[in-house]
């Protein structure tokens, strides 16, 4: 996810795959691909691939740059940041949308300690282990790190502020929901589709809530796709039916929230036919009653669905 102004930078490589990590993207300890990965890598094109590849080779192939994300691209990496960070980034960009028109890399990391204390405080009444504790714990000694650094007058290279910033900051220059100025600094402003998209999201309050039943469409306002909200069968079918194929594991298995998800973004960008992941699920439980042979689910611990599997092609329905 590239700036005009180089924010990650090549020395930061090691890092890339532990935010990969962080997004559910890969597997911690092998880096293998796991579903939320699989369903990036469905919709990066061939010649994207190829042209990636072709950087390396003297002299590069510059007809396509596979550094520019896709609407598709942009809308998991999207929802994947708001899911994994929603906590964090609902509470800054809530300062942001109140704050200056402009603001920089410093002023916004200087809200972060305080940002991350309010995600300690809730989270300590709900720990239930000693590993929630001791991320609870680390909230905390992040906070510490970043006001020191904010009490040093210049603290040059890169620190703990400026670690924890660039990735809330960066990736949503590249979404478009916020602008740089200028190239040569770190100068953000919130621009039309960042305050309509966070707006939303903090006018709903609940991040499973929104990420459920308002993103798609949201998303789609604020990046400018041009889609009809349909979430009729005959539109909705077809489309789980592609990302089934691109997701089922050699036992037939899908998270059903990957496979709703890469379903929506492929009917809105490749269709312009948009519906919500809700939407997707309450089409397959009604349809699993009418035909319990044809959808196949499992449940999680708590009971919630978790996997699905369609033992013949949904075309039957």
């Amino acid at each position: 996810m590239p700036s005009g102004r180089g924010q990650l930078h090549p020395d930061d490589e090691e890092r890339y795959p532990y935010l990969a990590i962080e997004l559910g993207f890969l597997r911690k300890g092998t880096f293998s691909l796991l579903v939320r990965g699989q369903a990036f890598l469905s919709l990066i094109q061939e010649q994207e691939k190829n042209a990636f590849r072709a950087l390396k080779a003297v002299p590069p192939d510059l007809t396509i740059n596979p550094l520019l994300l896709s609407a598709s691209q942009k809308l998991i990496f999207l929802f994947s940041l708001i899911e994994r960070d929603g906590d964090a980034l609902m509470q800054l960009y809530d300062a942001l949308l109140n704050g200056p028109r402009q603001f920089t890399d410093r002023q916004a990391g200087n809200l972060l300690p305080q940002i991350y204390r309010n995600i300690a405080k809730s989270a300590r009444s709900h720990a239930r282990s000693g590993e929630d504790l001791l991320k609870i714990q680390r909230l905390g000694d992040t906070a510490d790190k970043i006001e020191a650094v904010e009490r040093k007058r210049s603290p040059g290279g890169k620190n703990p502020r400026e670690h924890a910033v660039t990735f809330r900051l960066e990736p949503f220059v590249d979404f478009g929901l916020l602008s740089k100025p200028s190239p040569f600094e770190a100068r953000y402003e919130m621009t039309r589709s960042g305050r309509l998209f966070f707006g939303k999201l903090l006018e709903t309050g609940d991040i499973d809530l929104f990420l459920q039943t308002r993103f798609l469409r949201t998303a789609q306002e604020a990046l400018g796709i041009d889609a009809v909200h349909v979430a009729q069968r005959n539109v909705v079918l077809p489309a789980i039916e592609k990302a089934y194929k691109a997701l089922k594991s050699p036992l037939g298995y899908v998270p059903i929230l990957e496979l709703a998800l890469l379903a929506g973004i492929c009917s809105m960008t490749e269709k312009a036919c948009s519906f919500e992941i809700s939407e997707t699920i309450e089409i397959l439980k009604a349809l699993q009653k009418e035909k319990p042979r044809l959808v196949r689910f499992n449940v999680d611990r708590s009971g919630a669905l978790s996997v699905v599997k369609f033992p013949t092609e949904l075309k039957d329905a």
